[in-house]
C-alpha cells in the first residue's frame, strides 16, 4: 500500500478569501496580497496548528505536507526574509505535533514534507529557511516546484545539495501544464519523461504529481 499524506493547502490559501479567519481577522491579513494572512502575527500560526492538531486527532494518516506554494507570500515581501525565524519555529512545532500524534497512534513516526518555490534564491526571498529546516531534523521530503506549471529550469540540484547525508529526499513537482498561455493543454507523455529525466540527472529521488486532476478534463 502507498504512504498516505494531506497537503495543508490552508497555509495561505487566497481563493476568494476562503477561510472565516480572514475576515474577522483584517489587522493579520497581508495588504500587498488581498486574502493572505501574515505569518508575523502569533495567532495566524496558532490558528493554523489548532487545524493540525484536529486534522491529526481526527486522521489516521503517515503524515503532513505544508503547501508553502498555496500561495506563495506569508509575510510582507520586505519583511520576509528578517521573518523567516518565525517560520522556522512554526515548522519544528508541526514536527512536534507529528512525533505526539505517532506516539498517540503507535506509530514509528509520522512523515512531514513542504512544498516551496523551485529555488532557494526564491526561498529565502519569501521567508522560507530550507536550510534550517532540513538542519533540525524536521523534514522528510522537500518538493521544488512552481505554482501552477512543470519548469523544466527547476534547481534540483541546490536541493539535493542541501539534503546531502540528511537523509531528507527530495521530490521535484510536475505540473500538467507548462506555461502561461498554454493553460489549455495538457502535457504529453514525452514532456513528462523529459522531465523525469532532468530531475532524477540532478539527483531526485522521486517525483510529486501536482494537481494532476486537470487530466480528467478533454483536451
Amino acid at each position: 500500500t502507498g504512504v498516505q499524506t494531506c497537503a495543508l493547502p490552508i497555509l495561505n490559501d487566497r481563493h476568494e478569501k476562503s477561510n472565516a479567519w480572514h475576515a474577522s481577522h483584517p489587522d493579520w491579513q497581508l495588504p500587498e496580497f488581498p486574502g493572505g494572512m501574515d505569518y508575523r502575527h502569533a495567532g495566524v500560526r496558532d490558528t493554523v496548528l489548532q487545524f493540525v492538531d484536529e486534522f491529526l486527532e481526527r486522521y489516521d494518516v503517515d503524515g503532513l505536507e505544508l503547501d508553502w506554494q498555496r500561495w506563495c507570500h506569508v509575510f510582507r515581501p520586505a519583511e520576509a526574509e528578517s521573518n523567516a525565524p518565525l517560520l522556522t519555529d512554526f515548522v519544528r512545532q508541526v514536527r512536534r505535533r507529528l512525533d505526539a500524534a505517532a506516539t498517540r497512534r503507535g506509530r514509528a513516526g509520522l512523515l512531514l514534507g513542504v512544498r516551496v518555490p523551485q529555488s532557494l534564491t526564491e526561498c529565502r526571498g519569501l521567508g522560507y529557511d530550507v536550510a534550517a529546516w532540513i538542519q533540525t531534523g524536521a523534514l522528510d521530503f522537500v518538493c521544488p516546484s512552481d505554482f501552477f506549471y512543470t519548469d523544466f529550469s527547476t534547481r534540483v540540484e541546490e536541493f539535493v545539495a542541501l539534503a546531502r547525508g540528511t537523509g531528507v529526499r527530495i521530490y521535484p513537482a510536475l505540473h500538467p501544464m507548462i506555461g502561461w498561455g498554454n493553460d489549455h493543454q495538457n502535457l504529453k507523455l514525452a514532456n513528462y519523461r523529459a522531465a523525469a529525466k532532468s530531475a532524477f540527472e540532478f539527483g531526485a529521488d522521486g517525483l510529486q504529481l501536482y494537481n494532476f486532476h486537470y487530466h480528467w478534463r478533454a483536451d
